[in-house]
């Protein structure tokens, strides 16, 4: 059907109906949106809501390439605990590691961070390593039912009296049999622990990065704040058959500033786990392009309280074209790695990626 145009007359009495004033109202409306259209604040507001990420989740089928991997020898578990961190590594040497495992949330949900763990572990009772990477209770509060039914073969952590609850943490860590590596390096100590594993096709590599504390509060040494506390976190560069992935619990920007001289200028990563929960104290864009990370997880609640993630930061996971996974999206997320190198991601909840906006499989394999 053909369009109707309004003849000249028609045009004529729409005016006249219109009226003086309701021209005026229009003509106040349309220099509105022209002057915002080109204000910085408008300018924001025009690039948050074409880069806003919620805008970027698609529908499962569109851009869905699976992909097939062997029997996987490494696997890296972002356990969904909501505002917190937990992540639990099975060694392709059959050894494992509990990376925190702390929230701010229900009985219900520590309820399920031990079961997941049993799940996982069945019959055998031993822990290789627990790393806690910095003293602030949504990273090790949920540790207490773990540190009394498993025996913990090494634990690292901040020697670090921040408050009671943690001093309690710290008399718990002191477990019989445990070997305790305590942080405190300064600024120049760069790898603080190395755990190697060499072996023809099992081989791996895991650097941690310590600044210590009492490095970034320069002003205020004898007092404990929420940024030394973020600053301080243990990092780790998992290197397995080519294949890198940071972990960074809460590492602010300065603490990232610190790590970048210590890696390699061609550092490749394929997958980052993205700091602070993607709060906008962390994840630079200085550092996403040191590291170059293709993939990102972001372990947060809904958003609602502590308002993570950031839109800032998934703006720039978005402008580099970085898919992302997140567990208040996906719930539990699952990183395989076989021998050949061929990795991909398994969701508990059956949900395209995140920034997918490039053209790159998202390794999206099974829930």
């Amino acid at each position: 059907m053909a369009k109707k145009i309004l003849s000249k007359s028609t045009a004529k009495k729409a005016i006249s109906k219109l009226g003086v004033t309701g021209i005026i109202i229009v003509l106040i409306i349309a220099i509105t949106v022209v002057a915002l259209a080109f204000s910085p604040v408008g300018k924001a507001a025009a690039d948050f809501i074409k880069k806003n990420y919620l805008t970027k989740v698609e529908v499962l089928t569109s851009n869905f390439n699976p992909i097939t991997i062997g029997d996987a020898k490494l696997k890296v578990h972002f356990i969904d605990v909501n505002q917190g961190d937990a992540i639990y590594i099975e060694l392709p040497d059959g050894k494992d590691m509990l990376i925190d495992g702390g929230s701010k949330t229900p009985v219900a949900v520590r309820t399920e961070f031990v079961d997941y763990i049993a799940n996982l572990k069945g019959s055998e009772t031993k822990l290789d390593y627990l790393v806690v990477t910095h003293p602030d209770t949504d990273h090790y509060n949920m540790l207490k039912p773990i540190l009394e039914t498993y025996e913990i073969k090494n634990i690292y952590y901040h020697d670090v009296e921040k408050n009671n609850t943690y001093k309690e943490y710290m008399g718990l860590f002191d477990v019989e049999g445990a070997t305790l590596h305590k942080t405190g390096p300064n600024a120049t100590s760069g790898v603080w622990k190395t755990i190697k594993y060499e072996d023809a096709t099992n081989g791996y590599t895991i650097n941690m990065y310590s600044i210590g504390y009492d490095t970034l509060n320069t002003e205020n040494p004898d007092e404990y704040d929420a940024d030394e506390s973020n600053g301080m976190s243990i990092m780790m560069s998992i290197k397995y058959n080519n294949r890198k992935i940071m972990l960074t619990g809460d590492a602010i920007v300065e603490t990232e500033e610190w790590l970048m001289p210590f890696l390699s200028d061609t550092y490749d990563c394929d997958v980052l786990k993205v700091g602070h929960h993607g709060s906008s104290s962390s994840t630079s864009a200085e550092f996403l392009d040191k590291i170059k990370p293709e993939y990102a997880i972001i372990s947060s609640d809904n958003g609602k309280e502590h308002d993570h993630p950031r839109p800032t930061v998934m703006n720039r996971l978005y402008e580099r074209g970085i898919v992302t996974y997140s567990t208040n999206h996906h719930g539990h997320i699952v990183l395989e790695i076989d021998e050949d190198g061929e990795f991909g991601f398994r969701t508990q909840n059956v949900k395209m990626v995140q920034n997918n906006t490039l053209p790159r499989d998202p390794r999206y394999i099974a829930p």
